[in-house]
């Protein structure tokens, strides 16, 4: 009996174990949150719909280059007086009427208005699959600046708890040291202080990690209250030194052909030209051919049904020349609002390309002084645990009182915090160069 009841413990344990382990949170890596962004960010979802707008308006553009063909049929039930269609005397009389037809219509030349507007349809809707890679783009950008702001809280957290820990034996050392008189009551008071004004920095390092959470769970377009972990990769270390190696003039080549951040705005200029020439086209000629079959039945008529449909089937083709010659100076109108939005298709094209110069120039420039900084801030940190080192040893025989003490300690929690945020930042520094030259934004 006791061995039944001591498996049916097991059994119970393991189970709430399984229970916990799926109740937890997932973890997730850069690489998750991306891919998750780019599938169910509502943004990059609209833009995906933009795209998909814009196929069915080139699709529709390049169907208009075909003759267009129609069928039509009618029947009607006549009453009182009306011409007979049989002798087109006026008479009271009924009768059913029946009439079918197919035709079809061709432009054979319209200053190639057609053509033109499906020329202009298939660049804007290049442009809109542009934009829809710049937005993830962005996106992606904005996902590893959220992610890594949550990596640098985390390790605020981890500094702030550690200088909590120093307070807190410090300050049970100072404690001590007052109970046998070798410190005096306002030493025991500024480390008591301390530890209160270590808590707080605990507590608002707590709370800047969940808005950090917060913020990227929000860019991902998932619940708020979910309890988000976040994997800290192995090699967050950055390369020294990289800013060195990289030329502008090869990373704006790089950048320029690969990311649709110029193309977006070829494409417009394009489209823009395109649609100069369909305001012109209003100044030419239009030709059209047009050709059809017809027939009909009256029930006044003698014939059966099938044979009035063969007696009265009818053919017909003919030409239709439309000359503009006067409409209210529309087309010409028309033509200089079309140069004048090439115009400024014109120039923003050229701010795109000004634009990703600035980028990359100041991405160069930001790289190097992050590397400059975190180089400073390492050694700054490590020359200052040296020193807080030695400061804790006087202090702890009493060679040098709280105040100077608690003043070497914060220099060093200042320090370490200093240091953590020019880790980050470079790592973000770097991260934006890779993106520029094409290399994975992963660790």
């Amino acid at each position: 009996m006791k061995k039944i009841k001591l498996a049916f413990i097991i059994v119970v344990v393991l189970s709430l174990q399984q229970f916990q382990l799926k109740a937890q949170a997932p973890t997730w890596s850069l690489e998750n949150c991306i891919s998750y962004a780019l599938e169910n960010n509502l943004t990059i979802k609209q833009y995906k719909l933009n795209v998909d707008l814009a196929k069915i308006d080139q699709e529709q553009s390049k169907y208009a280059l075909l003759p267009s063909i129609n069928a039509n049929a009618s029947n009607s039930k006549n009453y009182g007086l009306s011409v007979n269609p049989v002798t087109s005397a006026s008479s009271y009389s009924s009768y059913n009427s029946f009439s079918t037809g197919i035709n079809s219509q061709v432009t054979i030349l319209g200053g190639g208005q057609k053509i033109n507007n499906y020329k202009a349809q298939t660049f804007d809707l290049a442009a809109e699959q542009a934009s829809f890679e710049k937005v993830k783009n962005d996106i992606t950008l904005m996902v590893i600046n959220y992610y890594l702001n949550v990596l640098y809280n985390q390790d605020l957290v981890a500094v702030s708890q550690e200088q909590l820990k120093i307070s807190t034996q410090q300050f049970e050392r100072a404690n001590k040291n007052f109970e046998v008189g070798n410190i005096t009551q306002g030493d025991l008071l500024e480390s008591k202080a301390q530890l209160a004004r270590d808590q707080l920095n605990l507590t608002n390092s707590e709370n800047q990690l969940s808005i950090a959470k917060l913020n990227l769970l929000q860019l991902l377009d998932r619940d708020p209250a979910e309890q988000l972990q976040i994997q800290k990769p192995a090699n967050i270390l950055p390369n020294l030194n990289s800013g060195v190696q990289y030329q502008f003039a090869d990373i704006y080549q790089t950048a320029e052909a690969r990311l649709p951040d110029v193309k977006l705005y070829d494409f417009k200029y394009q489209s823009a030209a395109k649609s100069v020439s369909i305001s012109k086209a209003a100044l030419f000629p239009t030709l059209g051919f047009g050709m059809g079959l017809n027939s009909n039945y009256v029930s006044l008529a003698r014939e059966t049904f099938k044979g009035q449909l063969q007696d009265n089937f009818g053919q017909y083709w003919g030409f239709s020349l439309n000359v503009p010659i006067f409409n209210s100076r529309n087309a010409n109108s028309n033509i200089k609002r079309a140069k004048i939005n090439l115009a400024n298709a014109t120039i923003n094209t050229q701010t795109a390309r000004l634009n990703l110069s600035k980028s990359i120039a100041q991405a160069l420039n930001d790289l190097k002084a992050a590397e400059k900084k975190y180089e400073s801030t390492v050694k700054s940190n490590a020359a200052l645990k040296e020193s807080f080192k030695y400061n804790q040893q006087k202090f702890d025989v009493g060679l040098i009182n709280a105040v100077d003490f608690i003043i070497s300690k914060n220099n060093l929690s200042k320090s370490e915090a200093e240091r953590v945020q020019a880790l980050y930042e470079l790592i973000l520094r770097q991260k934006l160069v890779d993106f520029y030259l094409g290399n994975p934004l992963t660790f």
